[in-house]
């Protein structure tokens, strides 16, 4: 990964499936690496305008670029390279043996069922985090980043329906990020905070507060 001017472009990466939605997506370089942001593996879902335009398919190998802090909107796919069977076929292979525990894992049906779960932040991803969360048997309930101390009131009504809260430091200010964590810690509901972007951030996080309440 390059970083210039505010710039982030990922190398040589390969185009693999989202599963839950069946688009394109990366998560790991031509060398099995996985693509992190801020530590945090990532799932990156492909521009479709990219996608349709370079003909990309899964296995096609590329470089994206985005700028930092702004990956949903600014995200382009730079370049698709050549590449022969033989490649593909072995990247496939360890891809597969790398990532067949994660990807059970992302399969796990109802692991949220009968759960509430408070998104603060990240509205950006709130469709795809909602059908996410639904499919897999929970609710979620979204709250704005932006909302300070002078939605306190609405703010504390919506974290009290919530089993677990999770919040995004990409998209919630500093207000919202200090109140909510003072009402998590006034109601005694678990939380915990994400620092890159995406549905496999936030599921992650979520399974793993879900699991401490076992």
């Amino acid at each position: 990964m390059q970083f210039s001017n505010g710039l982030v472009k990922i190398k040589k990466a390969v185009v693999d499936v989202e599963n839950d939605f069946k688009c394109l997506c990366i998560r790991q370089t031509l060398n099995g690496k996985d693509i992190k942001l801020n530590g945090v593996p990532q799932t990156i879902i492909l521009p479709m305008r990219d996608i349709r335009s370079l003909e990309v398919k899964k296995g096609d190998v590329i470089d994206l670029s985005f700028q930092r802090n702004q990956l949903q909107s600014t995200k382009k796919i730079c370049i698709k390279y050549p590449i022969n069977k033989d490649t593909n076929k072995n990247q496939e292979s360890k891809k597969y043996k790398k990532s067949k525990i994660k990807l059970n894992s992302n399969n796990i049906d109802k692991v949220f069922k009968g759960l509430t779960l408070v998104m603060v932040g990240m509205e950006p991803e709130e469709s795809e985090l909602r059908e996410a969360v639904e499919k897999r048997g929970g609710k979620l309930i979204c709250i704005s980043g932006k909302q300070g101390k002078s939605r306190r009131k609405t703010v504390r009504s919506r974290l009290s329906e919530g089993d677990i809260v999770v919040f995004t430091k990409s998209y919630v200010s500093h207000a919202a990020t200090n109140l909510a964590v003072l009402v998590c810690k006034e109601l005694n509901i678990p939380f915990d905070s994400v620092d890159g972007f995406g549905k496999s951030n936030f599921l992650r996080t979520a399974e793993k507060l879900i699991h401490n309440l076992k």
